[in-house]
């Protein structure tokens, strides 16, 4: 959570508003807090994670290429 947090206050603290989450299409804990950390910090930071900027794929080479 912590990381994805600093990550998008890096983020926004260069500019960038425009900013998406990608994210697996199997549930792990440690990826819904990365979710968290980054919903809070874009919320934080006045932003919002709109759902068209959010993106599921499947974890592994082949089927993120195909998500993509």
């Amino acid at each position: 959570m912590q990381g994805a947090s600093e990550a998008i206050r890096h983020l926004t603290e260069m500019g960038h508003t425009r900013i998406g989450y990608l994210h697996s299409n199997v549930y792990i804990n440690n990826f819904q807090e990365r979710r968290d950390g980054v919903i809070q910090a874009l919320r934080g930071a006045g932003l919002q994670l709109p759902e068209s900027f959010l993106f599921s794929l499947t974890p592994s080479i082949d089927g993120a290429y195909n998500s993509m």
